[in-house]
Formats: structure tokens, sequence, C-alpha cells
């Protein structure tokens, strides 16, 4: 997890595995900053208890989610991505969900638990019953992969964001309809 200032824009990047004590390294870093904030997401998944700590307090922060061209948002980071007041996504980026399971190795067995907390969580950040059924509709060895359609028919407002047509182009991005 890190952070950096561009353009008056607060930007929390986090990438990689989340762990046990991310959401308080997560927790510092929110409550140092002030002004609109960007949390940019990159991880395959992993603790649920701090990916949804982490996740209430994007939204509690009025923060915007993102999940930047050819990267993975999977399982408990793409729980912390629907936090964002407004999500952003590239037309390469790959958010997935699956149900909860303990632990981890070649024993996954899907929790109720587990599930009961995701979908607590998700009423929290607004969404529906048919949303929630759908996050935690794959087994926790399997992955849904949320395409356009998929949310526009659950009611997740998700903004697309074009890629740059050159490197060399300094315009701001496209948002798609």
């Amino acid at each position: 997890i890190n952070h950096h200032l561009d353009d008056g824009l607060n930007i929390i990047g986090i990438s990689g595995r989340i762990d046990s004590d991310d959401s308080a390294r997560f927790e510092r870093i929110a409550n140092s900053i002030t002004g609109p904030t960007l949390v940019i997401l990159n991880s395959p998944g992993g603790a649920m208890v701090d990916g949804l700590i982490i996740g209430e307090r994007i939204r509690s922060g009025g923060f915007i989610t993102g999940v930047p061209a050819n990267t993975v948002c999977a399982s408990t980071c793409g729980l912390m991505w629907l936090a964002g007041t407004a999500r952003y996504v590239s037309g390469t980026s790959h958010i997935g969900f699956h149900a909860a399971f303990p632990g981890n190795g070649d024993n996954v067995k899907e929790t109720g638990v587990g599930n009961a907390l995701i979908g607590a969580y998700l009423t929290r950040l607004g969404l529906s019953y048919r949303a929630i059924s759908y996050v935690t509709s794959s087994a926790p060895d399997q992955m849904t992969w949320m395409h356009k359609a998929d949310a526009q028919r659950i009611g997740i407002e998700v903004v697309t964001i074009a890629a740059p047509t050159s490197k060399a182009s300094s315009a701001p991005p496209t948002v798609l309809p």
C-alpha cells in the first residue's frame, strides 16, 4: 500500500496480496490525507476481513476506486473495489468474485459465516440482494469475472475508461457510456 499526491488528487495504490495487517496500514494512510482520493487496485485477493475493513474505510472516506488496464482485482480486492463512491475500470480490467472460504491450500470449502459477512458488507454499501448473490455465487475455487453487462444487470454502477491511443497523448482518458 502506498500513497502519493498527483495534481491535488490523492492516490493510494494497493497491489499484491491483501495481508492481515493491511487494513491498519490503509487506515493510517487514509487518516493522514484530505481531499479527493482515488484507490487504485491490483490484487489477486487475500485476507477477507482486512479487505472488508479497507472497503468500509474507502466508502466512509468517499474514495473512488479504479482497476487499471490489464490488471486483476479479484476476491477480496473485488469487494474493496465495490466500496468506491465511483468505480472505474478499463475495458481490459479483470474484476472477479467468489464465495468466501477460510484459510488456503487444497482444502478449500465455502463458509456460511464468511458469506454472511460479505452479504452484510455489501448491504452496507447499498447493493441489492441480486448483486450479493452474484458476488458470492462462484465456488471458492472458481471465479466469476464481471463484465459490464453483468454490472448493469445487477445494478452496480461502473465507469469505463478508454485507454489512451498512444503514450505520447497527454489528453485525459475518455469515459465510455
